[in-house]
């Protein structure tokens, strides 16, 4: 169904950024944020249920457990940025269960990082995107898909045990939902894959 990673599970709050060019990927999700700022060319990501283009000068913010993916039109060039909530905790509990309407933003001004060399600038930076957040688009409560939502309980029971074999009747079990439903759900959105391989 779904890939999970762990950017914002480390022990230490994240603040990862790199360059992609023509790069295409799968649905996933994580506990982090995530900016993908287009320098050059075109991007179309699917966020959740809605899919949308990503212009030069402009960025769209994914927001913690997102299911998101994109796709880069031929010579595009653009600047992936991860960071963990507790980087941007004022912003993150007060939007607690809430997502953009709009999650594509203008900004004139390119991410450059050479001067962030400590937290405070991190933050200072970050929390300008935020800003930019709150100006341009209206955050609204979550909406999940009852699909939506299992894989949710699904995620934070593998997440919860990973350590232990975790097999689909297992989980069905521990989560409540009937495993004949769960296998059907799998089959239907095959087209995806999730963290853990059952058996």
């Amino acid at each position: 169904m779904v890939l999970f990673q762990h950017f914002g599970l480390e022990s230490k709050p994240i603040f990862k950024h790199f360059d992609v060019t023509d790069l295409n990927y799968p649905i996933h999700l994580h506990r982090a944020f995530e900016i993908l700022y287009v320098r050059r060319g075109q991007v179309q990501e699917q966020v959740d249920d809605h899919v949308y283009h990503i212009n030069p000068r402009q960025f769209i913010i994914v927001f913690p457990n997102q299911i998101h993916g994109f796709d880069m039109a031929p010579n595009t060039t653009a600047t992936i940025i991860l960071f963990s909530p507790e980087i941007i905790s004022a912003f993150s509990e007060q939007y607690t269960d809430q997502v953009p309407d709009n999650p594509v933003i203008f900004d004139s001004t390119p991410p450059e990082f050479e001067h962030m060399n400590n937290i405070f600038g991190i933050k200072s930076f970050l929390y300008g995107l935020c800003n930019k957040v709150v100006e341009q688009t209206r955050l609204a409560p979550r909406k999940a898909s009852s699909q939506l939502t299992t894989i949710h309980l699904i995620i934070d029971y593998i997440n919860n045990h990973y350590q232990e074999e975790c097999t689909l009747k297992q989980i069905s079990a521990a989560i409540g939902y009937d495993y004949v439903y769960l296998s059907k759900l799998f089959q239907k959105n095959d087209e995806y894959f999730i963290y853990k391989i059952f058996k």
